[in-house]
């Protein structure tokens, strides 16, 4: 983790890299996931995708509740 903020409750992987995001409570972050410039809200699961990368100046959005 790199320049996070990781919410309560949070499962974050082995392997799993997560870098300028706001992780917000409950989420889930698989094993070997790379996140970059995200908010993921609540509930969120990304345990399917393995990258998922915003370019540097914005952000990128995972819904609540979503499964990636």
């Amino acid at each position: 983790m790199e320049d996070s903020v990781i919410g309560r409750g949070v499962v974050i992987g082995k392997g799993a890299v997560v870098k300028g995001c706001i992780v917000l409570a409950y989420a889930e972050i698989g094993e070997n996931v790379v996140i970059q410039n995200q908010v993921v809200d609540k509930y969120a699961k990304i345990i399917h995708e393995n990258k998922i990368l915003a370019e540097p100046g914005s952000v990128g959005y995972i819904k609540h509740s979503d499964t990636l």
